[in-house]
Formats: structure tokens, C-alpha cells, sequence
């Protein structure tokens, strides 16, 4: 049998014979339409498979027809209108192989190539600091921190042998951001993996419990680079200072250095933005910004650790949307969450995570409540047709009133169980702008600081 002759019958037996994709792989690739499914990190199926390690593709399987479609569909899927992007790796799509399209801008025409069992060996000078976003990653955007010059290594289809490459510039930034895929890493995980993300607590010693804090609105107004409004933080030194505040005062106050604590400096919606007509679309952004956060600390520091789940104001609203979003295992290590300021209404009650506090020591519970010295003070972003309430302290849910201190005043609070409101008849706040002149809601926090630390540090010694 002749040279050519062998590597004629070789051809064949790999393109037809031995490709060794899976019959899910195949059933996916070519069962798919032209342009596929993108995975997405809000669906808790699709994540996993996002954060699952990639393998290589066989060199058997480089010249059959299920790589082929592979490859056509990936482009077709990243040049969709509906997508438009600039890369694609194959978990996106489902396919936990080491496969990425690129658009070649450092390329005449600017074409999508392709590249299996690709490697990033080499990276060279400082990282600069660039805006991303990803196809997985609906609604979300940031700033990474990436290298310029790199070196890629990667199957030729048309030797099968390694090639090595040097790549540069903004294509070099897009390589990195798909072989993380590759490595089940998102790009939001290299946002919270930077320091400066979060606000950390010092423990006196490795603590048992954590704590998962989100901050209220303590930005009244906001300008991007261009010197317009943003309706969202841009988080510069002053709003960093300005969050840190208020979350260096939970800690301390609330909080101890016997639990662990964890706060992220998120872009929460500004006092402005919160009255802004799209609202409801700024608070969307920094919800899903704080999922990503949470979801980086429960896979990188909670390690199984009970913890509570803690907010004020626009954090309290938060922390309803993580009870809302997070899993059945999450769920199931909550010491308790504190929705403080803020009131829950029925569709919140609904949810299955979501689970009104009925007393001081119940487990898994939401804790949620609002206060004013009249019910004429009812502000409803906070209110939000509230159903539930309870006093945070004596812990009842009934119109027995109970007693505290704030400053050198001593002061009732009861429940209005109609309203479903705290009312602290003999305070009367400074007016505020934004919300009615018997509105305490700037005092949620101040008031029943003592109350919380008790109960927060009662909630967590059961656990042991």
C-alpha cells in the first residue's frame, strides 16, 4: 500500500469513523439551528456548565464534519444581530472543548477565525484596565484588567500540530477573555477578585459564621466621564468613602469581629437614579452586579460556612433579590437574612426562600421591617405594599410595644399590624427631601443597632 494510499484511508477513518465527540456533543452541534443557544450565568444549569473546565478536541476529530458545523455555528452564532460580539468559546454554546472564535481586528478585514485546543503560554507587560462585557452575561459590564501582548498556542487544522503565536492589542484582550471560559472562568470573577471590590471585616480569628453585607443608597448623584449624570455610581474615591461609611459603622456596630464580614462596593442606583423613569432598569444593573458578587463569595470564601445575609435601604431591596435568585444549597446554609428598611410584599412571600421572620430565633428567615412616627410617613419605594413586619425588639409580630434607647431618649416602638409599619411615635426626624416629614427611614439602621447585634450574634451561635 502506497504512502498516499495510507494517508488517504487515514483521512477517512478520522473524519468518519473517529471523531470521539460525545452523543450529547453530536446531538448538540448538529441538532442545534444554524445560530445556537448562548448559555447564560442566570440559569443556574447553563452556569455550571460555564464553570466547568474544558477539554481538548482529539486531533481526530479536527477534520470531521462535527467540528466543521461546530466551528460554522459558533461564527454565526457571535455575528448574530441578536448577539453581535467580538468571541465565542465553546461552553457558551455547550460544548466543554478548548475552541474559541475571535474577531481579528489586528487582522486586514477583521475576520472570526477560529482555534482548538487553544493556550494562552505567555503574557508580557503591565495589565491595563479596559472595559468587557459577555454573551453569558446578559445586562452586566466592567473594567479587567488585561495584558496586551501575548502568546496563544493552538492546533493547526491543517498540519495538526501546535502553532504558537504572538497577539497584541485589543485581540489579545479578547483571547484572554475567552480561554477563560475555557477555564470555567467569567469575567465578572476577575472583577471580585480584586481587592479593592470589597469591604472585608477583620475577625479576631477564623469565625464559623459569615456575614454577606449590601450597603443602602449613599450616593445622591453620580457623573460619568463625560460629565453627564449616571443614574448608577461610578464608584470614585468619594462614593467609595461614602459607602465605606456606612458599612465601616454595620461591622463595628452590628456586626463584630467574631463573624466573618463581607461587603461589596457595588454601582448602586443613586438617590437621583432611584427617582429617575427608568429606575427599575438601574436597580436591575445593580442587582445582577450583586448576584455576581455573591456568587464570588460563596465559591471562593464562604466554604461552606453558615452566614447571614444583611442590607439596608437599596441593600435591603437586594438581599430580597438574592433570596429570590439563589439555589436550594445556598438557601439551605442562611442563618437568616435582614431586610432592614424595607417591607415585603406578597409576591415576595411567595418565593420559597422568602420566608417571613415569626420571633427572634427562627431559622432561614427573611427579617424585615420599616418605621415611622405617624402612618402618614408610609413611603411607598420602601413600604412596597408590605405584608409582613416584624419588631426588631421584642421580635413579635403583634402591637405589643417594647422600649429603647437612642441617645439619651428612651423610645416606645410598636407594630401597626394593618400597615405593617413600626411606629415610634415620640421621635421627630430632621425633614428629607426625599421622602415624607414623618418617614423615619434613615433611622431603620441607627435605631435598633443594639437589637440586631444581639439577635445577629444569638442567630449564630445556634449554628454551632
Amino acid at each position: 500500500m502506497t504512502k498516499k494510499l495510507l494517508f488517504l484511508l487515514f483521512i477517512f477513518v478520522t473524519s468518519c469513523q473517529s471523531e470521539r465527540w460525545t452523543t450529547a456533543e453530536k446531538e448538540l452541534v448538529c441538532g442545534s439551528p444554524h445560530v445556537m443557544r448562548v448559555l447564560s450565568v442566570d440559569n443556574p444549569e447553563d452556569y455550571a456548565v460555564l464553570n466547568s473546565i474544558s477539554r481538548d478536541i482529539p486531533l481526530s476529530a479536527l477534520r470531521g464534519e462535527v467540528y466543521k458545523t461546530l466551528t460554522d455555528k459558533m461564527v454565526a452564532t457571535v455575528t448574530d444581530p441578536s448577539q453581535d460580539g467580538v468571541g465565542i468559546a465553546g461552553p457558551q454554546v455547550g460544548i466543554s472543548r478548548r475552541i474559541v472564535a475571535v474577531q481579528r481586528f489586528d487582522k486586514p478585514g477583521e475576520p472570526f477565525e477560529v482555534y482548538p485546543n487553544i493556550k494562552i503560554i505567555a503574557m508580557r507587560g503591565e495589565k491595563e484596565p479596559g472595559p468587557e462585557g459577555c454573551l453569558s452575561v446578559p445586562g452586566r459590564r466592567g473594567t479587567v484588567l488585561r495584558s496586551r501582548d501575548i502568546d496563544i498556542r493552538y492546533t493547526s487544522v491543517t498540519s495538526l500540530r501546535d502553532t504558537v503565536e504572538t497577539v497584541k492589542g485589543f485581540t489579545a484582550v479578547i483571547f484572554q477573555h475567552e480561554c477563560d471560559h475555557l477555564d470555567g472562568i467569567i469575567y465578572t470573577d476577575r472583577l471580585w477578585a480584586e481587592k479593592e471590590a470589597w469591604y472585608y471585616g477583620d475577625s479576631v480569628a477564623p469565625a464559623s459564621v459569615d456575614v454577606f453585607y449590601i450597603c443602602s443608597t449613599d450616593v445622591v448623584s453620580s457623573k460619568g466621564a463625560d460629565g453627564s449624570e449616571t443614574f448608577n455610581a461610578v464608584l470614585d474615591s468619594a462614593e467609595r468613602d461614602a459607602l465605606r461609611k456606612e458599612i465601616d459603622y454595620v461591622q463595628k456596630r452590628i456586626f463584630p469581629d467574631s463573624l466573618n464580614f463581607y461587603s461589596p462596593y457595588y454601582h448602586q442606583v443613586t438617590m437621583n437614579g432611584l427617582f429617575d423613569g427608568a429606575a427599575s432598569d438601574h436597580l436591575r444593573k445593580a442587582a445582577l452586579e450583586v448576584r455576581d458578587a455573591f456568587d464570588y463569595y460563596m465559591r471562593h470564601w464562604n466554604d461552606g460556612h453558615p452566614y447571614i445575609l444583611a442590607g439596608f435601604s437599596q441593600g435591603a431591596m437586594l438581599t430580597v433579590d438574592l433570596l429570590r435568585n439563589m439555589t436550594d444549597e445556598q438557601y439551605s446554609r442562611l442563618v437568616a437574612a435582614y431586610s432592614i428598611g424595607y417591607g415585603l410584599d406578597s409576591a415576595d412571600i411567595a418565593e420559597p426562600h422568602i420566608v417571613p421572620a415569626a420571633g427572634a430565633y427562627d431559622k432561614r428567615v427573611c427579617i424585615s421591617f420599616n418605621s415611622v412616627s405617624d402612618t402618614s410617613g408610609l413611603w411607598p419605594l420602601v413600604q412596597h405594599n408590605a405584608v409582613t413586619c416584624i419588631n426588631p425588639v421584642n421580635w413579635r409580630t403583634d402591637a405589643v410595644p417594647a422600649t429603647f434607647e437612642y441617645g439619651s431618649s428612651t423610645l416606645s416602638v410598636s407594630l401597626d399590624t394593618l400597615r405593617h409599619v413600626l411606629l415610634v411615635p415620640d421621635f421627630k426626624a430632621e425633614p428629607s427631601p426625599y421622602w415624607p416629614a414623618s418617614c423615619l427611614h434613615h433611622y431603620d439602621l441607627l435605631f435598633y443597632t443594639h437589637s440586631l447585634r444581639k439577635n445577629a450574634l444569638d442567630r449564630a451561635y445556634q449554628q454551632n
